[in-house]
């Protein structure tokens, strides 16, 4: 089962393309998405999804409080809300 993660405190040059190369160290990438700060200036934030739980966790552990262009990251399991379809 997938799982998505959180990932904040993103320099503004910060791409995708980055967040791929780092986090695909630890395990097969679904998707990753960086949203640009809000109301300018200051930092962003992003999400990765990871194919398995495990390299999620594993990825957090090692990635959180890391450097990526001068800013330490952010990187927490992000909690999904599901409806339950009747």
């Amino acid at each position: 089962m997938a799982t998505r993660l959180y990932v904040g405190n993103l320099a503004d040059e910060t791409t995708e393309q980055d967040l791929e190369q780092l986090f695909r160290v630890y395990g097969k990438i679904s998707s990753v998405e960086v949203i640009g700060a809000l109301g300018g200036g200051g930092s962003g934030f992003g999400f990765v999804e990871m194919h398995s739980a495990e390299a999620a966790r594993k990825a957090v552990q090692e990635l959180k409080g890391r450097p990526l262009h001068n800013h330490f990251l952010v990187v927490n399991e992000t909690s999904v809300l599901e409806e339950e379809v009747v």
